[in-house]
């Protein structure tokens, strides 16, 4: 077959990883897998898999991409056109109306809708939220990545459940061992110093990285630890300020984005997520294919699927930095937790490989009526 993914941008994100995949997954399987984007920019650039057709269509917005993604899908034809999160999965409904096309599309959600819509505010917000309302339902399949998702999306429209799709998100790639493995060039990875405690995302307000602060200040009251803080974003002079602030910011680092995620993890004593509302939290995962133990939010959705409820790692209440800093605390002085939990979440990684997204994916395309037969690339 031949499928197309509808990234709008090439940045460092969850959904850009897991993206990247799968569509390497589905290219060696022998289909012809197109990469459509807005703009070929990005840290992800580099990563795109061999076999992958990169198209550009050189708009400035997603929403305003609508006309040349139409134009594409009358050029290229592909058989189903896969796109993620709301902005990308409008412009994909209105694009094939516009296109008369016969693609399948496939919209997929890879955070908790609800929570994600409901960030959106003023006369865009409402907008954006009718937007959804008014093109979701046009889809010819909707995907999430976790079954809190996908009982939120169905509740959010009032379909029946079997309307919504849950394939988890590809994570867990092969190589993960060994780039673990790599050393790590900063001195707090060294053997002998305080535990670091880390945590990997993009600076933002979802990723809620003041209740993580404010957490670690409480952890430092009874124990010496370091924080170090991977990704960038916006919120980052509102972290600086407030690790001044709880006195912290000699043991804090905000590394930046680090292209090795995975070695800072294997050589962590702990990972934390502090999230107020995820997907399907791809950062668990990994830190899982790690080996490091987890504190997570109860956040909505994911953490509790991918944790188990509780048996592969810790989870604490949403905005709670008291009971984060308790967990913290408790699980780094608990060696035999600590290694129950490794254990319980390397026992379940077959969860989040490239090959069962893969075969999700495969049978809804051909529940769709979409040929499995490889087609050459284009």
């Amino acid at each position: 077959m031949k499928i197309a993914f509808y990234l709008p941008r090439m940045g460092d994100g969850g959904v850009v990883r897991a993206t990247l995949l799968l569509a390497g997954e589905f290219t060696a399987n022998g289909h012809a897998v197109h990469l459509v984007t807005v703009q070929a920019r990005g840290v992800m650039y580099g990563s795109l898999p061999k076999g992958v057709r990169l198209v550009e269509l050189g708009s400035s917005r997603t929403l305003s991409s609508i006309p040349r993604v139409a134009a594409y899908l009358r050029r290229e034809r592909p058989d189903a056109f896969v796109a993620a999160h709301y902005h990308a999965n409008i412009a994909a409904i209105v694009a094939k109306a516009l296109a008369r096309g016969h693609a399948r599309i496939v919209i997929t959600e890879r955070v908790a809708v609800g929570a994600s819509l409901l960030t959106e505010r003023g006369v865009k917000g409402r907008a954006l939220r009718l937007l959804v309302r008014k093109t979701y339902p046009r889809a010819d399949a909707v995907v999430t990545n976790s079954l809190d998702n996908s009982a939120e999306l169905a509740a959010l429209f009032r379909w029946p459940p079997h309307r919504v799709h849950t394939i988890y998100n590809p994570t867990f790639a092969g190589d993960v061992p060994q780039r673990a493995a790599m050393p790590v060039d900063h001195p707090w990875f060294q053997p002998g110093g305080p535990p670091v405690i880390l945590s990997v995302g993009r600076l933002s307000p979802q990723k809620d990285y003041p209740t993580l602060l404010r957490a670690f200040a409480r952890v430092r009251r009874s124990l010496p630890a370091r924080l170090v803080i991977l990704g960038e974003g916006p919120v980052r002079p509102e972290l600086e300020r407030l690790s001044i602030e709880l006195g912290v910011q000699a043991d804090t680092a905000l590394l930046g984005h680090a292209p090795n995620p995975y070695a800072y993890m294997a050589k962590a004593a702990l990972f934390v997520l502090p999230s107020r509302f995820e997907g399907l939290p791809n950062v668990l995962i990994e830190a899982q294919a790690c080996g490091v133990p987890i504190v997570s939010t109860a956040c909505p959705t994911g953490p509790r699927e991918i944790l188990l409820d509780g048996e592969a790692g810790a989870l604490v209440p949403v905005g709670d930095p008291d009971a984060m800093a308790a967990e913290i605390v408790s699980l780094l002085r608990d060696d035999a937790r600590r290694a129950r939990y490794v254990a319980a979440a390397a026992g379940n990684l077959d969860r989040f490989t490239p090959r069962r997204c893969y075969e999700g994916y495969l049978r809804l395309l051909e529940g769709l009526g979409v040929a499995a037969r490889p087609a050459p690339v284009a």
